[in-house]
């Protein structure tokens, strides 16, 4: 039976350290990279001024201290990230998801949170244009019909 945990752990432990493609690594690091799977990836103290990583999921993300100075992270997954120190000023997080996530010392200032999840599961509506708060309210209607 160890021999059998022991093979399930060997074939499994590599998979979760490299959850993305390194061609995604070198994309996400020159700031270009909508709609990758990022998860888990270490951006510690990056530069990333006017980055495009719309619809890009970097749940468990290291982003400490990285400027992400008006990057578009609309739709991104920024859920139980570490995003402490990390400066969002003038981005769009419009639709992204920060649930869970750790965002003490963590810049917002001039930032887009339209329908953005919140690190508690608070939705936030700071900085909607009023087309994008109608249409966050009719997909909740939606929902809630749904129900």
């Amino acid at each position: 039976m160890s021999q059998h945990l022991i093979l399930a752990l060997a074939l499994t432990l590599p998979l979760s350290v490299a959850a993305f493609e390194p061609e995604d690594l070198e994309k996400a690091k020159g700031g270009r990279c909508p709609g990758c799977d990022l998860w888990g990836i270490n951006l510690e103290g990056a530069e990333l001024p006017n980055a495009n990583l719309s619809g890009a999921n970097l749940k468990d993300s290291d982003l400490r201290n990285a400027t992400l100075t008006d990057a578009d992270l609309v739709g991104a997954n920024l859920s139980d990230s570490d995003l402490r120190g990390a400066v969002f000023l003038n981005a769009d997080l419009s639709n992204a998801n920060l649930s869970g996530a750790h965002i003490h010392g963590t810049e917002f200032q001039g930032a887009i949170l339209c329908n953005t999840v919140m690190p508690e599961g608070q939705v936030e509506f700071s900085g909607c244009a009023v087309e994008r708060i109608e249409a966050a309210l009719k997909k909740l209607e939606e929902l809630l019909k749904a129900k």
